[in-house]
């Protein structure tokens, strides 16, 4: 990596994030005011008339100029390029997707990538933080094709959760009615707040379970998530869960809803594996539009610790995750602590 001066601002290379080059770019007026209409990733900012997003993703140093030629087709009848559609791409990825779709006539656009092939290896470029893609059609319709469109679409692809102000609490209630549920969008001392490493949840009562709940809703299908996490049972058994939900809250029967053990703390318990307090694990889901395929390691060693899979679920809707710390016995003890959820493509460069 190096830096760069844009007008009055470092950035740092590569670019991690949209946030991480919105704060190198934008005044910290701007940055405090913090109006979407300016910071925003589709607004327009620039005399280009291109929106924050895309000059984001095209590598520009500013948000005032587009790179030089961000993308362009070269079809020149005597080079050996002739026909291959160009573009920048942040090496990394920068936690956006790029796809290129394919039409024969500006009005079907085929978006499956299933008829283009990498023309190359990506080429670094020389700023150091992109690289020049290209690809073309396959044979025999590269042969064939009379003429062809190409356009390129480049959306948010890769949300990494790691504030409290992305999650919601939840506590399930007591059967007898005695202890009420827990639901909080904000945080609560010694309950659901940020510490050291990560966002902490504790449950409010024997028997109960802390929950982190996403805020925002995703569609799971043809992503994975990844959970880094760690925790404690105190001194008695405690189970962690995660799980997936359409609503804000959980309110499915049991307080469960297409969800699964990933441990268990100071015991045992079928189909589920005894955690070490102190180790930093990462529970990675594969998600399709009907399964859920989940496998646990030591985000250290890369040890396997467990793994399972949910058949038959609809994970085409949108829905929220979560991390619980359910039937926890010791709850002035014991705790989840997450230090990220990350979000992503199954193929993402």
């Amino acid at each position: 990596g190096g830096t760069t001066r844009s007008r009055d601002a470092l950035i740092t290379i590569p670019l991690p994030s949209y946030n991480v080059w919105k704060s190198a770019v934008f005044t910290s007026q701007e940055l405090t005011a913090n109006d979407p209409a300016i910071l925003g990733q589709n607004a327009i900012v620039s005399p280009d008339g291109a929106s924050n997003l895309m000059h984001f993703a095209f590598g520009s140093r500013s948000r005032f100029v587009l790179p030089e030629t961000p993308f362009r087709i070269s079809n020149a009848a005597d080079s050996p390029l002739s026909g291959i559609f160009e573009y920048n791409r942040l090496i990394g990825g920068g936690g956006l997707g790029y796809k290129v779709l394919i039409s024969g006539n500006l009005q079907n656009w085929d978006e499956t990538e299933g008829r283009i092939e990498p023309a190359y290896a990506p080429i670094p470029n020389p700023d150091g933080f992109t690289q020049r893609v290209g690809v073309r059609l396959k044979e025999p319709e590269r042969t064939n094709q009379r003429k062809a469109f190409f356009k390129l679409n480049v959306a948010q692809a890769v949300f990494a959760l790691s504030a409290i102000d992305d999650y919601n609490y939840f506590d399930s209630g007591s059967v007898s009615g005695s202890a009420p549920e827990i639901r909080s969008e904000v945080p609560m001392g010694g309950r659901f707040e940020a510490v050291p490493g990560g966002i902490q949840a504790k449950a409010g009562r024997t028997h109960g379970g802390g929950t982190l709940i996403t805020k925002q809703t995703f569609i799971p299908d043809g992503k994975v998530a990844e959970y880094l996490w760690s925790g404690s049972g105190g001194t008695l058994f405690m189970q962690v869960v995660w799980g997936a939900i359409t609503e804000q809250w959980i309110t499915s029967p049991g307080n469960i809803e297409l969800s699964a053990p990933v441990c268990t703390f100071n015991g045992t318990y079928e189909g589920s594996w005894v955690a070490k307090e102190g180790v930093i694990y990462k529970t990675s889901i594969t998600f399709t539009s009907n399964t859920a395929t989940f496998i646990t390691v030591d985000s250290i060693s890369g040890v396997e610790y467990g793994r399972g899979k949910i058949n038959s679920a609809d994970f085409s809707r949108p829905m929220r995750l979560y991390i619980r710390g359910g039937d926890t016995h010791d709850n002035a003890k014991a705790f989840v602590l997450l230090k990220s959820l990350t979000l992503k493509p199954v193929q993402y460069p």
